[in-house]
């Protein structure tokens, strides 16, 4: 079967596109995920090592969707090339920690929490912890119409101010909300002590230490 087999002209097209970037824009279910598989196999069958591919999803589920394509594509075409080998198909986020585990030792020990891991996490230290002396929430609890948040909504809005902060390099020192700058201190540490990341620290951590060595 031809990799250029039953598709439109322009999903050929971003099949054979083989220099600078491509974007591909589409509704859902119109063929992306077949479209990006065929431009894998046709990379592989015009030379390209697998290993020096790299295709990110959203999910763990599309990634192995992803997979099951790319393989079925490769048998279809060449028996000796049917295994995607060192080919990293997969999150965003799992490729960073991967790349970091592989650069930096200390960092083998770590996981990346998905949203619902990363939210119960920042409930364990929800409110004062006189224990250990923390306070990473409760924030400024109301919102620009001047509702009070409940302790849910203040946690999301706490995960994605801290996201901004982390994936935008921001300094903290220059936060004029003292209290969440703070916030946001602790709940770094915190990360670290437990050896964790969340989906914009792996992010950010990979960037600076590239950005350093």
């Amino acid at each position: 079967m031809s990799l250029l087999q039953n598709l439109t002209e322009d999903q050929k097209k971003a099949v054979n596109h083989s220099k600078g970037h491509l974007q591909i824009v589409a509704c859902p279910g119109s063929g992306k995920t077949e479209v990006v598989s065929r431009r894998i196999c046709m990379l592989i069958k015009n030379g390209a090592t697998p290993k020096n591919i790299v295709a990110f999803t959203f999910t763990n589920k599309a990634a192995e969707e992803l997979k099951g394509r790319i393989r079925g594509k490769l048998q279809e075409e060449f028996n000796d090339k049917a295994d995607i080998g060192d080919m990293f198909i997969g999150t965003i986020d799992a490729f960073c920690l991967l790349l970091l585990k592989e650069l930096e030792p200390k960092y083998r020990s770590y996981d990346v929490l998905d949203e619902a891991q990363r939210t119960a996490f920042v409930n364990r230290w929800y409110g004062n912890r006189k224990d250990i002396g923390i306070r990473l929430l409760p924030l400024s609890r109301k919102n620009i119409t001047g509702r009070t948040l409940g302790k849910w909504e203040t946690i999301e809005m706490f995960c994605k101010s801290a996201d901004i902060v982390t994936l935008e390099g921001i300094d903290t020192s220059k936060l004029t909300d003292r209290r969440f700058a703070e916030c946001y201190k602790q709940y770094r540490k915190l990360l670290d002590d437990e050896f964790l990341f969340d989906f914009s620290t792996v992010i950010r951590t990979l960037v600076e230490l590239l950005k350093d060595n």
